[in-house]
């Protein structure tokens, strides 16, 4: 591999898959891929499972139905994916969950209104839901400022979702974190553009700076330093209280290699770039290493990235 010190590749996807939502099952030693696309256009109900001692793919059940642009996370023996765009490009509020040992899916509550691009994260048993975009009809598209959460417990969900205080700005494809007693909402858009004049299938977006600290105890949300400059459809990882942001797209929109850490100081810089441009892609850590996989809204797959760490974070 041509790129920084400390890349190497990782089993590739079968197929072509952006926007995709990725779990790694510890004690199964197994990757989930579920949801996705090739395109907004051609979302993805297939589940793939990659057995990590063979290096075999093979499929599990499907969504009910094709979506891309989910939310996902895991909290428990359970993989929720969220939300997300149908293939008429409406967003769906449909939530379903798969069981890790057994790769069963079962339904959980709707979502309060339909949406695409938000982020997820699972706090104890509590599922945080933030930002993302809807379609409300025709030229009635818009980013939101929606914050819900979800109880889940070993049965699945635990009662129906609540409204939390909403995000400070309607914003979609940001990065969302967890770290030690509150959440972090890192970068996004702010509202759809149009077609790129060099590559149709990407859109010149209005994207933010901006990051937001909501406080798990006292429910509110407050600034905190921004990014160097504004980012969307980046992969979001985190690592000994520190958190990342890696490639994406500006709001040009121009695909990105760089990397950035926020660390418990409160500081962002700058670390080891990826070995290539890379957006709309899914990171999971598998063991002590970060994987990336998938992305770049290309017919052909992209391939796997991993990496340490120790070298990643420093």
């Amino acid at each position: 591999m041509v790129g920084p010190p400390g890349w190497r590749d990782g089993p590739a996807l079968p197929g072509p898959r952006s926007d995709l939502v990725v779990a790694w099952d510890e004690p199964r030693d197994r990757l989930v891929v579920a949801a996705g696309g090739i395109g907004p256009r051609e979302p993805i109900a297939e589940t793939l499972v990659l057995d990590l001692t063979r290096d075999t793919w093979s499929t599990a059940a499907p969504l009910e139905h094709p979506r891309s642009g989910a939310a996902g996370t895991v909290v428990g023996p359970y993989l929720l994916v969220m939300g997300g765009l149908k293939p008429s490009l409406a967003t769906s509020d449909l939530v379903q969950a798969l069981h890790l040992p057994s790769l069963q899916w079962r339904a959980l509550p709707s979502l309060p209104r339909p949406l695409a691009w938000s982020r997820a994260v699972s706090v104890g048993t509590e599922v945080h839901l933030v930002g993302g975009w809807t379609v409300l009809g025709p030229e009635q598209e818009r980013a939101v400022d929606a914050h819900y959460v979800l109880s889940v417990g070993p049965e699945g969900a635990e009662g129906e979702w609540r409204e939390a205080p909403p995000l400070p700005q309607p914003t979609f494809g940001g990065l969302l974190f967890h770290r030690d007693e509150e959440l972090l909402w890192v970068g996004g858009s702010t509202r759809m553009g149009w077609p790129s004049p060099t590559a149709p299938s990407l859109y010149l977006m209005s994207v933010t700076p901006n990051v937001w600290a909501f406080d798990l105890d006292s429910e509110r949300w407050t600034s905190r330093p921004p990014l160097a400059s504004g980012c969307r459809m980046a992969v979001g990882v985190s690592s000994g209280g520190a958190v990342g942001q890696l490639g994406g797209l500006d709001g040009r929109p121009e695909a990105l290699s760089s990397t950035y850490w926020l660390g418990p100081d409160g500081s962002w810089r700058e670390g080891p770039g990826l070995p290539a441009p890379r957006h709309h892609a899914a990171g999971v850590r598998v063991g002590e290493e970060l994987w990336v996989m998938g992305g770049d809204l290309q017919p052909t797959p992209p391939p796997t990235w991993r990496i340490p760490f120790s070298d990643l974070v420093g």
